[in-house]
């Protein structure tokens, strides 16, 4: 009975965590062209790649295997920042494809859906976050940017926004 306990626990358990990862819809994300990619340098409110030497155009493969595994790895940055994730925000995310050092990386940039008006931006369309680069000063540890190695299949350099 006591090995039940402890299978059903641990399940349960597993439930728990797995829901405490956000979920992600894939149509929230966009590949941003080429010629949009280094404006994602541009982050007024956290660190960004640094020494980029070109862009590169990332693989629908590449991308899905970037977002089977974002919602870990952004759950375990936010546990190291004693934060928790909310599980009813939606992410939107921008894709650029950078050179750094010789090396191919996904930059992500991150913002949670809803969360930019971009008919009060210049008169912008609301589908310009799918061809131009979203900057958002401050805003809390809903915006963030990362880094993911597509040869390795690993994120490195999670850097939020400032408090919100």
């Amino acid at each position: 009975m006591r090995i039940a306990w402890i299978c059903f626990a641990t399940i349960i358990s597993g439930v728990a965590l797995a829901d405490t990862y956000p979920r992600l819809d894939v149509r929230d994300g966009t590949i941003l062209p080429a010629d949009s990619a280094r404006g994602l340098l541009n982050q007024c409110s956290r660190g960004v790649p640094q020494n980029v030497q070109g862009t590169w155009l990332p693989s629908s493969t590449q991308i899905g295997d970037l977002e089977s595994q974002l919602p870990q790895a952004l759950a375990e940055a936010l546990k190291k920042r004693n934060e928790l994730y909310n599980p009813t925000l939606k992410i939107k995310r921008q894709y650029a494809g950078l050179i750094v050092a010789g090396h191919n990386i996904i930059y992500v940039n991150a913002f949670p859906g809803g969360s930019i008006n971009f008919d009060d931006v210049a008169h912008r369309k609301k589908t310009t976050h799918l061809t131009e680069p979203v900057d958002v000063c401050d805003g809390g540890s809903s915006f963030f940017g990362v880094e993911y190695d597509p040869a390795t299949k690993s994120f490195s350099h999670f850097e939020f926004n400032g408090r919100g």
